[in-house]
This record gives structure tokens, sequence and C-alpha cells, in this order.
């Protein structure tokens, strides 16, 4: 985000908002909104929602994207107490102690809580042909990229794709804020397909109908920074959370190598049930391979193994859970100390936003008022020139001044507002956080 704020191209020729568009959410951001898949991942896209939001965009979701949700956490809700089940909502529902009942009330409560927040269902647009898309052609682009175990999440993502080109209409948007509809997503496979498939398509060859959930918190961060100080170090965080998690390709060749030494005697069926639920493993198993293919082999399965039952074996587990539940005390008060200092910097901004908006109206329709009040003096006849003659020579004067104040810095007024209203914003921000003893 750093390097994009001194590299990206200039921000000040696209609007500062997002009022014209609205962003389709993808099911797994929604999961990671309702804190499915950890605290890292759900303060990072709460961030982004509302930073989207209080840009005047709109968040929003399809109503086959909503299926497709409550499939998954009722499909988490199933496998939760089986050793078949796997995913990082069984994990994290594992690790967190989430119960089955827990995910079920979820599924229940999750439009509605979505709905809460801002982020609401919308019907998924019908066919028309007008708009339709060849989805043989982009399903093929889409296996190119994708590995998809579930047959259905293709048929999702095509559905969104073709539904984002019919909300917008034939319209061949050149930025994002002018684009209508953007579909969001954190699988960078179904965003590239999508890019690639769609640069033969007048409507989104310069707009992709499919962006990732990084690029749209770039785009975002960059349009107030201040307005969302904690974004770029959640977003690294969540990376770093999600890299200490096995990717579903590991994870199914480990069950797979795992399945294998079950059959042939090198392991007991305890042994093969601990190796498939049990959370240390995958802690262990990060450790020893990295999450490299290539170090997934029958010795560091065993290694990992003996080392997860000689952790279970110990008889100073209940020393190290004390201990662990100290550390995770202390950094729980950590973060939320620079969570609350963060939000009330926050704060900070869009209320000095607010007032930096209004004055800088308020100068401008002044500018307005005087200017016409020049132009008006050479067409009106003054009955008593001694009594307005110099109110007018005044504001002639302080009109002549603008102007040639303009001329020098190519100041105009339709540039007064946006200029003022920056330079105020961040005078106003910078004594508040001096008043407050907050750095910048």
């Amino acid at each position: 985000m750093l390097a994009n704020a001194l590299l990206c191209p200039d921000l000040q020729s696209v609007s500062s908002t997002y009022k014209e568009v609205t962003f389709y959410f993808d099911t797994p951001l929604l999961v990671q909104y309702l804190g499915l898949e950890g605290v890292e991942k759900q303060q990072s896209c709460n961030d982004l929602v509302a930073l989207v939001q209080r840009l005047d965009g709109k968040v929003s979701f399809f109503t086959h994207t909503r299926d497709e949700l409550l499939n998954v956490i009722n499909g988490a809700a199933e496998y939760i107490d089986s050793p078949k089940g796997r995913g990082a909502v069984i994990f994290e529902a594992r690790r967190a102690g989430t119960s089955r009942s827990d995910l079920v009330l979820t599924a229940q409560n999750a439009v509605e809580k979505l709905a809460a927040s801002g982020i609401e269902a919308h019907p998924t647009p019908g066919y028309i042909h007008e708009f339709q898309i060849e989805e043989t052609t982009f399903s093929d682009a889409l296996n190119d990229e994708v590995n998809y175990y579930n047959p259905n999440a293709r048929e999702y993502d095509i559905n969104s794709v073709r539904s984002i080109y019919v909300l917008r209409k034939g319209t061949c948007p050149h930025t994002v804020e002018k684009a209508k509809a953007v579909f969001v997503t954190n699988n960078t496979g179904f965003s590239k397909a999508a890019y690639e498939y769609g640069k033969k398509i007048e409507q989104s060859r310069e707009v992709s109908t499919v962006i990732t959930d990084f690029s749209l918190a770039n785009t975002a961060w960059l349009k107030a920074p201040q307005g969302a100080p904690s974004l770029p170090r959640r977003e690294v965080l969540a990376f770093a959370y999600a890299a200490l998690r096995p990717t579903s390709e590991f994870w199914e060749k480990f069950l797979a190598e795992a399945d294998k030494l079950q059959k042939s005697g090198t392991i007991t069926p305890r042994d093969h049930q601990i190796l498939r639920s049990s959370l240390h493993v995958q802690e262990e198993l990060m450790k020893l391979t990295l999450g490299e293919d290539a170090a997934l082999t029958e010795e560091k399965i065993t290694e990992t193994l003996n080392r997860v039952v000689s952790e279970i074996k110990k008889e100073d587990s209940h020393k190290l859970d004390l201990s662990e539940k100290a550390r995770g005390e202390a950094e729980r008060k950590f973060q939320d100390a620079l969570t609350r200092n963060e939000s009330i910097k926050e704060k900070i901004y869009w209320r000095c936003d607010k007032t930096a908006k209004r004055e800088a109206l308020l100068l401008s329709i002044l500018i307005w008022i005087s200017q016409g009040a020049v132009a008006v003096v050479g067409v009106i006849k003054l009955t008593n020139q001694s009594e307005l003659g110099w109110a007018l020579l005044s504001v002639a004067g302080v009109s002549g001044l603008l102007r040639l104040a303009g001329t020098f810095w190519d100041l105009k007024p339709l540039k007064v507002y946006s200029l003022f209203r920056e330079w105020r914003c961040h005078g106003l921000v910078q004594k508040e956080n001096s008043a407050l003893g907050i750095d910048e």
C-alpha cells in the first residue's frame, strides 16, 4: 500500500468516492467478515467494508452467493466432529472451541447480521441474451486458473461474472468508480480468469468484472489513508496468519499420505485419527515443511505424529496452557490498546473531514457570490453611488485579487473546494492529534 502511494497513477483524476458503484462480495469474504476464519481476517475484512462505506460505496452480495454461504457454514457444522472434516472454517471452529450448534445458529443469523452492517443481499439478475457471456469458454478459463474441489463452486463463480455484465448493461467503464458493479473475491486465480476473459469484451476491457479484495483495499486506502490507519497493518497480519496455515492442496496431499501410512500398517488407526483431527498437527507440519509439497515425506509425517503425541502426553501441559493463556491475554490487551488508538485517529479524521467539507463549501459559495457581484456592477445603474460605491469597490478588489491568485497558482473556483478541503482537513487533524498527544 505504501509503495502504491508513491507509484500509482494520479488519483486526482478519478472520483474521491465510490458513490456510483456497488461491490458484490464473494462467499469467502463474507465468511471472513462473519469471523469464521479467525479474528485477524475478520478485522481486515471489517476495515475494508467500513472504509468503502465511508467513501459512499455500497457493499452487497448476490442471492446465489447467499445460498453458497449458507451451504459452507452448514457443511462445516455437519463435519466439525468428523475426522473427515477439513477446511479453514472447520479448522478455526475447532481452534476456537465452536460447537456444531454454534455454527448452525451462525448460519441462521448470517444474512441478518450482514444486513445490520449495511451488507444486503441483491437478487441475482435474470438471464438477458443481450448481455449473456459464453459460459463454456469462461468455464474453461476458470479450469486453467482454479482447482475446484466442489463443482458447484465453479457454477457460482460463473453466475457471479454473468450477473456483473447484466448489471453494467452494456456500459464500458474506464475506472472502477464508474463501473456500476464489481465482484470482489480473495481468489486471485478467479480474478485472473475473469480479467483474461474480459479483455475480449468491450464492457470489461478497461475495468474487469472481478477484482481482488487486496486491490480494492489498496485503491480505497489511497483515497483516505488517515480514515483507515489500521487497514495496512491488519492486511499484513491477515496474510501472515494465512501463511501459517497449509493450503488446501498441501493438506489434501498430507491426508492422502496419512491414508497410505495407515493402510500399510506404518501407523495405527488412532495415530491416523490424530493426524486428521488434532490442531497441533497443522502447526507442527508447517514448522517442519514450511508448506512445501516436496518436503512432505513419510519421515516428516512420522516426525510430526511423534511430536504431537509427545505434546499430548506431557505432564506439564497444564502449565503450558496457563502460559499460553497469559501470553494471549497480554497480546489481547496490546491489540485492544492499539485498536483504540487507531479508532481515535479514524474518528478524528472523519470529523475533521466533515468540518473541512463544510468550510470549503462556504468558501466556494462566497467566491461565486463575489464574482457574480462584480459581474452585475456593469449592468445595474446605481441611483446613489455614494452609499454603495465603496462596498462594490471592495468586492471588485477582492475578486481581482482572487483572479490574480488563480492565474499565478492555477486556482479556479471549481478547484478551490477540493484544495481548501484537503489543506484544512490536514491542518485540523494535526491540531487535534497534537492536542491529544497522538503520534501521526
